[in-house]
């Protein structure tokens, strides 16, 4: 049997109930199968990301924030990852990103091929160290008025970056409207662009790819003007509630952000049919978390639980050559974990349906706050710096605080007494498995002479 090319594309941040927008096209000219149930593994990128290519759930894999490591320390540090497998099958590999967290500097490294693309707006003078050491200084005022900034800096002798910000705030208003107009930004975070490279890479023939990319047209900022950031970070640090009117155009501007990445995917589909790449692949179009638009009083994501964050999108394309019976599990879950050994299995020649995708049971992992922040607020926050695990079990759905060991909720309110008992079982033998499998894995490495750090 020909082994199929893979095109692996991740709608980074959309929400389930936002894919109207792409399903019907999809499945109704494109051929694409639409699965219910998916559920990520945790509600924001990097791990996430982590799970599709080693298959593990975050505790396992380790590539998670914690108390004292936030979103620029998470790094994947695994090698025996997905693209690294295939290549040792003959694939040829790519990796085309908008999220610079899917990146070889982030842990996603063995891609032959790569183009990236930072979805944000470029910063003529500031690198990321100047940003974070701004950032901390900023939580630690009790303002954030640019007057105490400057004295912050002055008194801290920052000469070097109270000039780079003020000449990058000078070179941002002459740059930033020309960047925005010339590349309808922030509607277009990179998909043109990764597409126009995309068609480059088609041109030169191969008989096996796998292709990863990372769309972020679904990832804030969603508007010119109203800054989603700040927003965010007021209502996680300092509770401070977003007016309805905001979130009411958040909202407007995701949709149109759906609508817009929808006819860009058709253009990708299209763009494989015209190099006669489109019959002969699996095509797998899934997220990798969602979005809070106001729910629950809160947006963005990460840290939280809740569905909005963790029911994600899945469409798959198979192959024309590769006959797959498709399985009724409407009572079982599919999650990111499970597309490591779907796509495995599928390259190998040994499965005949969909069965290997589904599980009984998932469960999807928040260890705190995953965005850096000052001392100042770190006693404001203390709740939020918990692990915590969500379960999906038929139509039951539970958070269990580990730190706190504790139930703090489930769904639906008619549950009995029984479903507790099972599902904290569950939850108890997610912890062992996970206990046991890292033992095993540091007895390994110390017998092959491995530090482990």
């Amino acid at each position: 049997m020909e082994k199929p090319n893979i095109v692996f594309i991740v709608l980074d941040t959309l929400r389930e109930d936002y894919v109207e927008y792409f399903k019907n096209n999809l499945v109704n000219k494109y051929g694409f199968i639409f699965y219910k149930n998916s559920i990520s593994c945790s509600p924001w990128t990097t791990p996430a990301h982590a799970s599709i290519f080693t298959g593990n759930y975050p505790l396992i894999h380790g590539v998670h924030e914690s108390r004292n490591r936030k979103i620029t320390d998470v790094k994947l540090e695994s090698t025996s990852i997905l693209n690294v497998y295939l290549k040792s099958k003959g694939y040829i590999t790519y990796l085309l990103s908008a999220n610079p967290l899917i990146s070889p500097h982030f842990g996603f490294t063995g891609f032959k091929y790569l183009y990236l693309h930072d979805y944000s707006l470029p910063l003529p003078l500031l690198n990321n160290h100047d940003l974070d050491e701004l950032r901390e200084i900023k939580l630690e005022l009790s303002s954030g008025g640019k007057k105490e900034l400057l004295k912050a800096l002055l008194k801290e002798r920052k000469y070097k970056l109270l000039f780079k910000d003020a000449a990058n705030h000078f070179l941002i208003k002459l740059y930033h409207p020309i960047y925005m107009r010339m590349n309808n930004w922030p509607k277009d975070k990179g998909v043109r662009k990764i597409l126009l490279k995309l068609k480059k890479f088609l041109e030169k023939r191969y008989e096996k790819r796998f292709i990863f990319l990372n769309f972020m047209e679904m990832h804030e900022p969603y508007s010119r003007k109203l800054i989603f950031k700040k927003y965010f970070f007021e209502n996680i640090l300092f509770n401070k509630e977003i007016d309805e009117r905001v979130i009411s155009i958040f909202k407007m501007k995701y949709r149109d952000q759906a609508k817009y990445l929808s006819s860009k995917i058709i253009e990708l589909l299209n763009l494989l049919m015209e190099y006669n790449e489109f019959d002969r692949s699996l095509i797998i179009i899934t997220s990798d978390h969602g979005q809070l638009l106001g729910e629950y009083k809160r947006i963005g994501h990460g840290i939280f639980l809740y569905d909005e964050l963790l029911k994600i999108p899945l469409l798959i394309k198979y192959p024309e050559n590769i006959s797959i019976r498709l399985s009724e599990n409407e009572f079982k879950y599919i999650s990111l974990v499970n597309f490591k050994k779907f796509i495995v299995a599928l390259v190998n020649g040994r499965i005949n349906s969909d069965d290997i995708l589904y599980s009984d049971i998932v469960f999807s992992e928040s260890y705190g706050v995953h965005i850096p922040y000052g001392r100042s607020v770190s006693d404001k926050i203390n709740d939020l710096e918990k692990y915590r695990i969500a379960v999906y079990y038929d139509n039951l759905k539970m958070i269990f605080n580990v730190s706190d060991w504790c139930i703090e909720s489930i769904y639906p309110e008619d549950y009995k007494r029984s479903d507790i008992v099972f599902l904290k079982k569950k939850v108890i033998d997610f912890l062992k498995s996970a206990i046991r499998r890292k033992l095993i894995k540091k007895l390994k490495y110390r017998r092959l002479g491995h530090n482990i750090v």
